[in-house]
């Protein structure tokens, strides 16, 4: 009894809130999102600033706290995958509204319109990717008031500034802060179109690699996504039938388990 009461005032101490953690939310604050090395640096960095043990394998429970104190302000530091190359980062999401509404307070209606024209175009493609010829095209059918072609490439470096989307060679995909924090309005809305990870279980919208768009059943699908650059992993885990449990870290140091 004494020993189970400890470890809950253990787990009640770990989770509150100090001057390390509010440095820590300040800078996500600041940046919306950072990438897995970049958390566990700062963690550091707030750990050794305000003079409190650092444990680097207590990132998601460093995290944890903070996230505990934002919930009732309807926030959350949320942990996700890049499809860019399956790094992880960590994005300070508003869980208050699940749809486009939440950006209402930066841009106009005919602005919030054309991004979700784009975001029509992006996850109805087969690459998941839009061109900005495309994009272009479709601020000339806005129901509110249209943009001019200036008027468009302004927003669009907007949004690419503001991390809403990614940008290369002309060509627009959802940012991985996008795809964190409306995971839950793009699979309510494009369920028919957006595939699903069965090992990881993220959404997947562009490609993997060959020719064709990979479905969540495609079992070398989920294997590429971490691994396309190590085809004897790849070769190893399909011919034993097995298949990768969990990432850990940014150096994909893995735990594979058999497929039972």
């Amino acid at each position: 009894m004494h020993t189970s009461v400890c470890l809950q005032e253990s787990r009640d101490m770990s989770r509150q809130m100090g001057d390390g953690h509010r440095r820590f939310l300040q800078t996500m604050m600041a940046n919306g999102i950072v990438d897995e090395q970049g958390a566990r640096t700062l963690h550091q960095y707030c750990c050794e600033t305000h003079n409190t043990q650092h444990a680097p394998d207590k990132l998601d429970d460093f995290i944890d706290a903070i996230n505990s104190k934002l919930l009732p302000m309807f926030m959350q530091i949320r942990k996700g995958m890049s499809e860019d190359n399956g790094n992880q980062f960590y994005a300070l999401v508003n869980m208050a509204e699940t749809d486009i509404t939440r950006m209402s307070s930066d841009y106009a209606d005919n602005e919030l319109e054309l991004f979700r024209k784009t975001m029509d175009l992006i996850v109805g493609s087969d690459n998941g990717t839009a061109s900005s010829t495309d994009i272009l095209n479709s601020a000339d059918t806005l129901t509110t008031r249209k943009l001019k072609k200036s008027e468009t490439e302004h927003l669009l470096n907007r949004l690419v500034h503001d991390q809403w989307l990614s940008e290369k060679r002309g060509e627009y995909t959802l940012s991985t802060r996008c795809v964190i924090e409306m995971e839950p309005y793009i699979r309510t809305m494009y369920q028919e179109q957006v595939k699903v990870c069965h090992i990881c279980h993220n959404i997947a919208l562009q490609k993997s690699g060959d020719s064709r768009r990979p479905s969540p059943e495609d079992e070398d699908f989920s294997i590429q996504r971490f691994f396309s650059s190590n085809l004897l992993l790849k070769l190893f885990c399909l011919y034993h039938n097995f298949v990768i449990n969990q990432t850990v870290n940014i150096h994909f140091y893995i735990v594979i388990e058999r497929n039972m």
